[in-house]
């Protein structure tokens, strides 16, 4: 087995929003994959129905373009199609609540190495369990084997993040933020074996508040607006991501890069 073969490139993807952005990826999906040598691909889609949820139609659209595993976070349950979905490739919160213990995690295989995928949702935004104490006990039941670990924490915290990365320093290969929508400039090794970043940014609109309306956003905090935000109606695109490239016998990341395309 040569260099290579004993490393396998994870790509993580930020929250899609919209579905001007899943258009943008499929069309730039495989291209990045090939220019990077991706192996597996990890997207988070939980604002890919207009900024709130997710639904069948887009699910598959997003495993189609080139997507093993899609996670979810604090608007997992904004449209309620996703009830409709029953595939073991999409994971909600591990700690939204005690019916999603089960569907936070996933253990996948690549050329025969298994990955092990969680998906974790900060204290403030809506989880109704500890999620330092869930996914403490999914990791500490998952089998020596499984070498390859990697959590989508979504979490608006930084320390929050960074905390976790700590009490799992041991045991994972790598964990990376989501949900701030902004890419941050913290990507590292931590403890010479944990690829870490706060938050790996977002797959958006580019002239816009995190992927919402501009001008809709300035009415909102002039007026003092009660009332949610809006997509963007902004076509132009960009892709935010990381790349972590991870030893296969030992888990440990050697190497992150962060993307934006």
């Amino acid at each position: 087995m040569n260099q290579e073969e004993l490393e396998i490139n994870v790509l993580a993807l930020g929250d899609i929003v919209g579905e001007a952005a899943l258009n943008y990826l499929e069309e730039n999906l495989s291209k990045i994959k090939k220019d990077y040598n991706v192996h597996f691909v990890i997207a988070n889609g939980e604002n890919v129905a207009n900024a709130r949820g997710i639904t069948k139609k887009l699910f598959y659209r997003i495993l189609n373009c080139g997507v093993d595993v899609v996670t979810m976070g604090n608007n997992t349950y904004s449209n309620k199609e996703i009830y409709d979905i029953n595939d073991k490739r999409l994971l909600v919160p591990v700690n939204y609540d005690e019916n999603t213990r089960k569907k936070g995690y996933g253990i996948y295989n690549f050329g025969g190495t298994k990955i092990l995928v969680c998906n974790v949702l900060g204290k403030r935004l809506g989880a109704s369990l500890n999620g330092f104490k869930v996914i403490s006990d999914v990791i500490n039941n998952t089998s020596d084997d499984v070498k390859i670990r990697i959590i989508d924490f979504h979490s608006v915290y930084c320390n929050e993040k960074r905390s976790m990365a700590h009490m799992l320093k041991d045991k994972i290969s790598a964990l990376y933020g989501t949900h701030t929508h902004v890419q941050t400039s913290d990507d590292k090794i931590l403890y010479n074996k944990l690829g870490y970043i706060t938050d790996i940014g977002m797959c958006g609109p580019i002239n816009s508040a995190i992927g919402y309306d501009l001008d809709f956003e300035v009415k909102r905090y002039l007026e003092e607006l009660d009332s949610d935000s809006i997509l963007s109606s902004d076509n132009k695109c960009s892709i935010n991501g990381v790349l972590f490239k991870i030893d296969v016998k030992t888990g440990k990341t050697k190497e992150v890069k962060r993307i934006i395309y």
